[in-house]
């Protein structure tokens, strides 16, 4: 996924390029979209960034209250499944 999301915004800034090099075109970038892949994936990098720190530095521990934070927003949509709603 953040491959095509790094591939969507390559696509809006070569909009956005294109739009200033062509006014009359009037062909331009969707910033609201391209700020949010932009986000996403400095979130997804700054992510990577910090667990890959925080495991070399704590090992293993570091990732459990992570997990247990995932589990937690699961279990909710797991037990909606179960009673089949």
């Amino acid at each position: 996924h953040a491959t095509g999301m790094i591939t969507d915004i390559g696509i809006e800034l070569g909009r956005e390029v294109f739009g200033r090099a062509h006014p009359s075109r009037r062909i331009a970038a969707d910033r609201a979209r391209l700020r949010i892949q932009t986000q996403l994936v400095g979130t997804f990098v700054g992510g990577g960034i910090v667990g890959a720190i925080g495991f070399a530095r704590a090992g293993f521990v570091f990732a459990l209250p992570l997990a247990a934070v995932l589990l937690a927003l699961s279990v909710p949509s797991l037990l909606r499944r179960r009673r089949g709603v």
